[in-house]
């Protein structure tokens, strides 16, 4: 029988073990530089009609709700519609806008949160200064409160948070993301919501303490909420019912009540 030729020094080397693979890097946001130009258009449009109809909205011959709501609500409803295509066109409609079962409660919780550290204001901030008008003045615009009671105003109040959203966190800072990354749609974002409502600083201006400052601050310390929440949890749907509760929170139950 023939025996295979093997060498008896020969020894079995055993496999060297795999080169150890350098660490991978964390994933980058896939940002798209050439989207640039067109994400800031869609920002100024979108910050300029606002500025515009809000300025308007909160003039003194507008004051109380039949008057406020209308033109703001339409507004934001036509400017939804470029929100919903590019959506659409980003092929993310569904994903963004589907509900999930804890977003009511999220938005309930943070819009809480909100609301409690905005009752600090006049009991911290303005209470005993002149200032106190600025919050007097506010509340005259939105009108008696026997005006904001009827169920189909909160239903607008509502409404009208969620078209917010939709068009600024569902379009504005989505837009800028694809663009420039997260951290810089956001600050933008913020910032471009605050100039929109800039308008109401004089609008709502008080003979004493001077320019108002409350609806823009409100604006900034909102916008950065909502904006994080819609960055965090990658949809819309908590930061819409935090935006909305918390406005129809403010206009129900007033915080002048605490001065």
């Amino acid at each position: 029988m023939n025996l295979p030729d093997t060498d008896p020094n020969d020894e079995a080397s055993p496999e060297a073990p795999p080169e150890a693979s350098p660490e991978a890097p964390p994933p980058t946001e896939h940002v798209e530089p050439e989207y640039s130009r067109k994400a800031w258009l869609q920002a100024a449009l979108v910050t300029s009609i606002s500025a515009a109809v809000i300025t308007y909205a909160f003039r003194f011959a507008s004051a109380g709700p039949a008057k406020m709501l209308p033109p703001i609500g339409i507004a934001y409803l036509v400017l939804a519609v470029g929100a919903w295509r590019f959506a659409s066109a980003r092929a993310d409609l569904r994903e963004q806008f589907a509900p999930r079962r804890l977003d009511l409660t999220l938005g309930a919780l943070v819009a809480g949160v909100l609301y409690v550290l905005a009752n600090l204001v006049p009991m911290v901030v303005l209470q005993g200064r002149p200032q106190e008008g600025w919050l007097w003045r506010l509340y005259l615009q939105l009108g008696d409160r026997s005006e904001l009671a009827p169920p189909y105003v909160g239903v607008a109040v509502l409404a009208l948070a969620a078209l917010e959203e939709i068009v600024w966190r569902g379009w504005v800072m989505r837009a800028l993301r694809v663009a420039h990354g997260a951290r810089t749609a956001l600050v933008a974002t913020t910032l471009l919501y605050a100039l929109a409502h800039i308008g109401t600083m004089l609008t709502l201006r008080d003979t004493d303490a001077g320019l108002n400052p409350l609806v823009v601050i409100a604006a900034v310390a909102g916008g950065f909420v909502w904006g994080t929440m819609a960055l965090r949890f990658e949809r819309l749907g908590p930061s819409i019912f935090a935006h909305a509760i918390f406005s129809w929170a403010v206009a129900l139950f007033p915080m002048w009540k605490r001065l």
